[in-house]
């Protein structure tokens, strides 16, 4: 079939093929150097990579020069900080990476990742199966009260934040299993924004643009949506002591304005906008 197929475009490291078949099918393929990275064919095929997408593999092989050899730190420092950040992140969703970037990078005495696996471990064995009924609803309250109050004992504010945000994600499957769950969902919501609030206004200000921006993009990589309402209220502690890049912010903004409903909220989204805007 290598000699039924047409080589249509290519864009950096994108190549579009017509490729005969009973029609002519389109295929996409992105290639890093001599990697494959990704590729696509618009044949009713669906079973994996079909014969469209493989002629065009030999293709590709038999004609491509070999390229030098991938400089990741090259690539990288290339890179917008807030980019970086972006790719860091994307990573620590493998809990291998996760792991090791909490290890080598958090406060030794209160490392977060630590902290949410001991939430994770403890919550598994306690609250483990099934709805949580009324009865095991006051077990369940004091114990999150607890660890919240072991979030908050913690004197350095970049881990008390970033514990604190990790600690909602952990526990708000285990509060929706409740029966009658919204009560306490409140409360520990409530409990976390202001310990959120505090821990951004004792940053440091050498760093707390940057822990800002990670905080933020975190935020959106949890998708905390059940929350919605908290990111007015910590972006009110936010924007007035931020003096990073100005665009960045106000394209999260975007982002958290697209899972809004409340037009108060959608308000207060708008004024952060145009301060912000005023400001650049």
């Amino acid at each position: 079939m290598s000699g039924n197929l047409e080589l249509v475009s290519q864009t950096r490291n994108t190549y579009l093929f017509d490729v005969n078949g009973s029609i002519v099918y389109r295929v996409e393929v992105t290639c890093a150097n001599e990697w494959m990275i990704q590729s696509s064919c618009d044949c009713p095929y669906n079973q994996g990579t079909c014969k469209h997408e493989v002629a065009v593999y030999y293709w590709l092989r038999d004609r491509l020069t070999p390229g030098s050899p991938f400089d990741l730190a090259k690539e990288l420092g290339k890179l917008k900080k807030v980019e970086l950040i972006d790719v860091i992140l994307k990573l620590a969703h493998d809990s291998d990476i996760h792991h090791r970037l909490a290890h080598d990078f958090a406060p030794p005495s209160s490392n977060p990742e630590t902290f949410v696996q001991v939430c994770e471990r403890e919550i598994v064995g306690k609250f483990s199966n099934g709805t949580i009924h009324q009865q095991e609803m006051k077990t369940l309250k004091r114990y999150l009260f607890r660890k919240i109050n072991v979030i908050q004992s913690d004197e350095n504010p970049i881990s008390r934040l970033f514990n604190s945000i990790s600690f909602l994600d952990i526990v708000t499957p285990t509060i929706m299993r409740c029966d009658t769950f919204i009560h306490l969902l409140f409360a520990v919501r409530d409990e976390i924004t202001d310990l959120m609030v505090s821990a951004i206004e004792e940053i440091p200000k050498a760093e707390r643009d940057m822990v800002l921006q990670r905080f933020i993009l975190m935020w959106h990589e949890l998708h905390l949506a059940v929350y919605n309402d908290v990111h007015v209220q910590l972006l009110k502690g936010i924007v007035p002591i931020y003096e990073g890049d100005k665009t960045f912010l106000i394209d999260q903004i975007d982002r958290f304005r697209n899972t809004h409903a409340e037009a108060s909220d959608l308000e207060h989204l708008d004024e952060f906008t145009k301060v912000l805007t005023e400001e650049s």
